[in-house]
């Protein structure tokens, strides 16, 4: 990572560390290609950055046209990082528009 991705990632978890109090509630919104395997491995992304004990709870809403879905996830974080893990995971993720 570079000096300003490790940089911005501090400013990151000093900003969620100030507006949290852990463990917490914690919704993540994902858009992307509404394909057959999407909404699957967002889940995915989301229990590897977890842990295998995670339970994400998941709402789905296609887009007028079909194109593409939204895929909200809201999962207990035990710190600031494991939000951040969360984050990179989905948004390496094939055919994903939009991470929220």
């Amino acid at each position: 990572m570079s000096e300003q991705g490790i940089d911005q990632r501090e400013s990151s978890l000093e900003t969620l560390r100030e507006t949290h109090a852990f463990p917490c509630e914690f919704q993540f919104k994902v858009i992307g290609a509404n394909s057959s395997s999407f909404v699957a491995r967002v889940v995915q992304a989301g229990i590897n950055a977890v842990g295998p004990t995670a339970t994400p709870r998941i709402s789905t809403k296609e887009s007028s046209k079909g194109s593409y879905i939204s895929v909200s996830m809201e999962m207990t974080m035990k710190d600031a990082e494991t939000i951040l893990d969360v984050y990179d995971g989905v948004r390496n993720l094939e055919q994903v528009k939009f991470v929220l």
